[in-house]
């Protein structure tokens, strides 16, 4: 089931306007749901494209947003450019993640994720 191009612009144009008649804590919360909802789809792709399960989202996540959090608050810098920036580390992390695990699936897979995961919080 896919959206017509008259209500994608429908929502996008509500998301827009939404946040200029609404409280902070209701901007919050909308911006928590389109990061959730962000992280969703990314593992969507992932396991409904391919069929590979992962359960190390959770760590590629925390190191965007670690290295969001780091330049803004120790170098200054304005959210929207360290998004880029968190990007591209994320994908460079990835990479070196990626890389070995290439050769595992199924449950091997899911084991590589599911240790990076649970190893995440600790580094």
């Amino acid at each position: 089931m896919t959206l017509g191009y008259g209500t994608s612009l429908a929502v996008l144009a509500a998301l827009i306007i939404i946040p200029l008649f609404v409280k902070n804590f209701i901007i919050f919360q909308m911006t928590m749901l389109l990061i959730y909802a962000l992280a969703v789809m990314a593992l969507n792709i992932l396991t409904g494209g391919s069929g590979q399960f992962s359960l190390g989202q959770s760590a590629f996540y925390a190191v965007g947003a670690y290295t969001s959090a780091i330049l803004m608050e120790h170098a200054g810098m304005n959210y929207a450019l360290t998004l880029p920036i968190a990007g591209i580390v994320c994908f460079g992390f990835g990479f070196l993640f990626g890389q070995p695990a290439l050769r595992l699936s199924g449950v091997y897979l899911a084991l590589a994720t599911f240790a990076l995961a649970t190893a995440m919080p600790q580094l």
